[in-house]
């Protein structure tokens, strides 16, 4: 959107359109660019940004992947700092428990349950969903329900400082199973 208009993504989907574009509309950053000094960049896509792991916590062997070590998520929503926050939380509750002297196998796999939980929620955000970031229509009601999902659900556990809290997560696990469903055929209505 520029001016109140929307310019869909045929408008400029490559680079000569992109510059006419540009000309039209931001002619200073179009005369900036042609002024030269500037490397042609792709700026189209990148193919299977999201990516998962297998494991990411490791109580027997006492080792944790964190960031985009892990998992990492598509930046569309920049899920990516709350995927850090939460894998740190949970390592340095595995660190705290190690030092008690408690045995951490088995929260460990919790936390990487719940962790891959959360991923796979938030994915669908964006899996076979990109069709819908250009349609004026959709898009608005996608974005207002994947907002309404986040704070509704993942921000006030984390900012309640709930999100390592094993009882507090077993009980709502009833909660945040039908929550996963819901989402999970909202976004095949959205599609």
């Amino acid at each position: 959107v520029c001016d109140g208009d929307l310019h869909p993504l045929e408008t400029m989907n490559t680079h000569e359109k992109a510059m006419a574009w540009l000309r039209r509309h931001q002619p200073r950053v179009a005369q900036s660019l042609e002024a030269g000094g500037h490397e042609l960049q792709d700026f189209m896509f990148l193919r299977h940004f999201s990516h998962s792991a297998r494991q990411v916590f490791s109580g027997d062997q006492r080792w944790a992947l964190t960031g985009e070590a892990g998992v990492f998520l598509d930046p569309f929503y920049s899920p990516g700092s709350d995927f850090i926050a939460l894998s740190n939380t949970y390592i340095c509750e595995l660190i705290e428990a190690e030092r008690r002297g408690e045995p951490v196998a088995g929260a460990s796999a919790l936390y990487q349950q719940l962790y891959f939980s959360f991923y796979a929620n938030t994915l669908s955000l964006y899996q076979d969903q990109y069709r819908l970031f250009g349609d004026a229509q959709v898009m608005p009601l996608k974005v207002i329900w994947d907002y309404t999902f986040y704070w509704a659900l993942l921000a006030p556990l984390y900012f309640g400082g709930h999100q390592a809290r094993l009882s507090v997560l077993g009980a709502l696990r009833p909660q945040f199973t039908q929550a996963a469903a819901l989402n999970l055929a909202m976004q095949a209505l959205l599609r």
